[in-house]
């Protein structure tokens, strides 16, 4: 098909997006470590992980479902599969971590 788009970049993308949320969560997590009121506003970048998340998983599981129909190289395949489930469980941590402080804020009667 003249306009489908390559499965090939896809996975690239996705294992892109996969390692840019891993560094964003690391990125989060040391600024956590920060005693300095100045850098904590930085901690927000966290949310930024529920959306490159999802749009990472998607393009994993859409190479994935390519290359289950016509093969593809070992390593885009491996990049599917690994984008898939790092952006996966990055968007699921997203989602916990705001279920959770939602849930924290009800019972703070914030």
């Amino acid at each position: 098909m003249p306009g489908r788009l390559d499965p090939v970049q896809f996975a690239q993308w996705s294992y892109q997006i996969a390692v840019v949320s891993a560094g964003i969560l690391v990125f989060t997590f040391l600024v956590g470590l920060i005693p300095v009121e100045a850098v904590k506003p930085l901690g927000h970048i966290i949310w930024l992980v529920i959306p490159s998340g999802a749009i990472g998983a998607f393009l994993g599981y859409a190479a994935g479902v390519d290359f289950k129909k016509h093969t593809g190289l070992p390593e885009s395949v491996k990049q599917a599969q690994w984008g898939f489930r790092l952006n996966a469980a990055m968007f699921s941590l997203g989602v916990l971590l705001a279920l959770f402080l939602f849930v924290l804020n009800l019972i703070a009667g914030n």
